[in-house]
């Protein structure tokens, strides 16, 4: 069920609207997030994304072009965690949605897959932060240094540009430090 839909937002001016319960998504059944997130994210954009929802008590359909440019996403839109994960809710940081996944466990992965040319990391820098590892479609593009004197949310701690238009996937993996927070993802179509 969507909990809020921004009045003026795109999800909004789209024709959603709150306590809608999406049912599917291109023909398919929607169970939980990743059900939903799982076929978005793997749209080109500018790709019809047809929703069924349940809405008042009754079907409806809902149908949108899903956005070119950059999309940001959360960092429970659809990413895939692997090890020991938890998720920290209203913490009042400044953090995407309110919300972040850390980890404190060295080789807890966490992937989002997703259909564009580009994409930007978004985690916390921290003095109780470490290194994690980064990976584009399989390949490691090296360790990354996510410490600072100051807290910073929201920070880019990787980013890629100029990938061939298709499907990719990026993973981060924990390699050292207290903690590695994800907050989200930025998305180029």
């Amino acid at each position: 069920m969507l909990k809020t839909v921004p009045e003026g937002s795109y999800a909004y001016r789209s024709g959603l609207r709150v306590n809608d319960v999406i049912r599917e998504i291109n023909g398919r059944k929607v169970t939980d997030r990743a059900g939903y997130w799982t076929p978005y994210n793997r749209l080109a954009a500018g790709g019809a994304v047809e929703l069924a929802v349940w809405r008042n008590q009754a079907a409806a359909e809902v149908t949108f072009a899903k956005p070119s440019g950059t999309e940001t996403l959360n960092n429970t839109s659809g990413t895939v965690f692997a090890g020991n994960w938890s998720l920290s809710v209203n913490r009042g940081a400044g953090d995407l949605a309110d919300d972040v996944h850390y980890t404190t466990a060295d080789g807890a992965s966490a992937s989002l897959t997703f259909h564009g040319t580009g994409v930007t990391v978004l985690g916390e820098k921290f003095s109780d932060q470490g290194s994690v590892e980064v990976f584009v479609d399989g390949a490691s593009q090296g360790l990354v240094d996510t410490t600072a004197a100051t807290r910073q949310v929201q920070a880019e701690i990787f980013g890629i540009e100029g990938l061939t238009a298709g499907e990719h996937t990026v993973q981060i993996v924990k390699r050292s430090g207290q903690y590695t927070r994800l907050d989200g993802f930025k998305v180029t179509g």
